[in-house]
């Protein structure tokens, strides 16, 4: 079941043409109740068992992503049974982690904090090899500099010039790293740009970036609208268990 933020509603609505800046508000309320309605309906030091070493940590480290090989001190290779050696087992938590579009994928959630958190979803039943790490928080960064909180144009900076899908949908946002100067870490990185609530006022710039087609960076509506990332999903999995996983 497709699940939308307040955030996508708002830019939804603005590209139907909901007037969000006034009116009558009972009448907001009840289009966001219908796109709720239409959107969320059915229809639509210890060791492992290969001898690495694992020193226990809560949030005492550096918080590096380096792309298909590490999130910090997680791997492709960390099991579920690791992660409460590496960490305090009171900061873990088992949850089904949102993969979009309404799937849902048995995952971990590492609290440590809101800046550090993350979520780890895993490749197999018996949870002992990690697909991905997603839910990152803001703290975390690559070590080119790209972290969730970053301007466009401070990822431009370390990109290029780029393309990304535009708005409003589940995958909104995505940008493409294929042809920047970080192309290596294509299927191995995912990043996610998102307007700010600042952003809603400018109703036209945002209209003209909404929706499943490609947008450059450069677009002159960013001019007006300043998006920043606002999502990062690191893949560690080997590619035989991404196939496990249909990705």
């Amino acid at each position: 079941m497709l699940k939308l933020s307040t955030m996508a509603m708002t830019l939804l609505a603005i590209g139907l043409g909901i007037d969000l800046q006034g009116g009558d508000a009972p009448l907001q309320a009840q289009s966001f109740n219908r796109l709720a309605t239409d959107f969320n309906s059915p229809s639509l030091q210890s060791t492992n068992a290969m001898g690495a070493i694992f020193p226990t940590v809560n949030s005492a480290f550096d918080p590096i992503i380096l792309p298909g090989r590490s999130v910090g001190p997680v791997t492709a290779n960390t099991s579920h049974s690791d992660l409460g050696k590496i960490f305090d087992p009171d900061r873990l938590k088992d949850v089904e982690a949102s993969m979009g579009e309404g799937f849902t994928r048995p995952g971990t959630r590492v609290e440590l904090g809101e800046s550090r958190s993350f979520t780890i979803v895993w490749a197999n039943a018996d949870r002992t090899q990690v697909a991905e790490v997603r839910d990152i928080g803001s703290d975390w960064r690559t070590p080119e500099g790209i972290q969730p909180g970053i301007s466009l144009e401070e990822l431009e900076a370390i990109l290029g010039p780029f393309q990304f899908s535009g708005f409003a949908w589940d995958y909104g946002g995505t940008v493409m790293l294929e042809g920047t100067t970080l192309d290596n870490y294509d299927s191995q990185l995912i990043v996610r740009l998102q307007p700010t609530p600042a952003d809603t006022h400018q109703t036209q710039a945002l209209r003209e970036v909404l929706g499943d087609e490609l947008v450059d960076s450069d677009h002159e509506s960013f001019n007006e609208i300043h998006p920043i990332v606002d999502e990062i999903i690191v893949s560690l999995a080997k590619p035989n268990a991404l196939r496990g996983l249909g990705l």
